[in-house]
C-alpha cells in the first residue's frame, strides 16, 4: 500500500491511562501532527467492546496508524484485532512505550510482523503521511 489517504486512514491513540496520549502528554505533540494528516482520530483504551469498528467504516477508514502503551498488552491486541477486522495495520515503533526493552523487541521484532502490514518509525509514517491541513480562517 503507498501512502496513507487522509480520507482512508485513521490514528489510534491507545492510552489505558488517559494521560499519556492527552493534549501535554508525552506523545501529543506528535499525535496532533499526525492527526491533522488523516480524517479520523481515535482515543482508546482498546478496540474490542467497543463501536470503533463500526465508526470507522462509517468513515470508510481501512489503514489505521496505532501508537500509545503499553506494547504487549493493549497496542498488540488492538493491532491484531485491527488486523483481523480487515484494517491495514501500522505501528510506529518509536511512538509506542514498554516496560522494557525486551517487551518491545518482542512487541516489533517477534509479534509485531503476524498482525502489522508495516512497522515504520515517526520520520518514515511523517515523509509518508499527506501534508497537514492548513487551517481556515
Amino acid at each position: 500500500m503507498e501512502g496513507y489517504p487522509r480520507d482512508r486512514t485513521g490514528l489510534l491513540l491507545v492510552d489505558p491511562y488517559n494521560d499519556f496520549l492527552s493534549e501535554g502528554g508525552k506523545l501529543w505533540p506528535f499525535a496532533k501532527e499526525v492527526a491533522e494528516s488523516v480524517d479520523l482520530l481515535a482515543h482508546l483504551r482498546e478496540i474490542a467492546n467497543t463501536d470503533l469498528d463500526f465508526q470507522l467504516k462509517q468513515h470508510g477508514i481501512v489503514s489505521v496508524i496505532v501508537i500509545g502503551l503499553l506494547a504487549k498488552t493493549c497496542i498488540e491486541s488492538t493491532s491484531r484485532f485491527a488486523m483481523e477486522l480487515g484494517y491495514h495495520v501500522t505501528l510506529v515503533k518509536d511512538a509506542i512505550a514498554a516496560f522494557s526493552k525486551e517487551m518491545m523487541h518482542a512487541a516489533h521484532e517477534l509479534n509485531g510482523p503476524t498482525f502489522a502490514h508495516a512497522i515504520v518509525t515517526t520520520a518514515e509514517l511523517v515523509a509518508a503521511l499527506p501534508a497537514p491541513r492548513k487551517e481556515q480562517r
